[in-house]
């Protein structure tokens, strides 16, 4: 049931088609352009083109997919892009049950299995979080992602700081940078995964199109 539940997994959230080997993220690889990432989801009816500007990674547009269902979890996936060439890609799973740090983290640790046995994603930093740091806090590392002892020290200590939103894990290979975000303190418990391109893909990038 386990193996199956991956095979699955592979099939909605790195490619549809063809082995996950091949791409950085769901079908797609760094640096395409809109229209072919947009080929390759044709398929998901609600899907639009939004102008923006997202100044910390250089995003000028936006390719929302919203209401997929990824991993029995609804799921809104964005592609961002920077003068037409891929840079990130973000998923959103809405529904998942955020009564705790560790409940998230148990829905969402297939995928995390997936990146690390099939993408050979290696753990790029510990459990910390997005505007602070977890060892510096509670003088203490928590690298284990699926660790109940560890995820719950990590949500103590973030829930006695009110300024700390989000929770973070990252994951790196050659390519690609992984980030699980978990939302603490917040009304809207969303559970994030976002990918973007390694320094070395990134610069590949930018040399041939900028």
């Amino acid at each position: 049931m386990y193996k199956l539940l991956l095979v699955l997994l592979s099939l909605n959230v790195f490619s549809q088609t063809k082995s996950i080997q091949e791409f950085d993220v769901r079908n797609a690889k760094w640096g395409m352009s809109i229209e072919t990432v947009k080929s390759l989801e044709q398929y998901n009816k609600d899907i639009r083109l939004i102008d923006t500007l997202i100044l910390n990674d250089e995003i000028n547009q936006i390719l929302q997919i919203n209401s997929l269902i990824i991993n029995n979890t609804e799921t809104n996936l964005f592609y961002g892009f920077r003068n037409n060439r891929l840079v990130k890609v973000s998923f959103q799973f809405v529904n998942i049950d955020t009564t705790n740090l560790f409940n998230s983290v148990l829905k969402v640790y297939p995928i995390f299995n997936l990146l690390v046995s099939e993408k050979q994603m290696q753990p790029l930093a510990c459990w910390s979080y997005e505007n602070e740091s977890y060892k510096k806090l509670s003088g203490k590392e928590a690298c284990k992602f699926k660790s109940k002892f560890d995820v719950d020290n990590v949500e103590k200590i973030a829930i006695q700081h009110k300024t700390i939103k989000k929770v973070i894990y990252s994951l790196e290979n050659k390519r690609s940078i992984a980030t699980f975000l978990f939302n603490i303190n917040a009304d809207n418990k969303v559970t994030e995964l976002q990918f973007i391109p390694s320094s070395e893909v990134k610069n590949t990038i930018i040399d041939k199109t900028f």
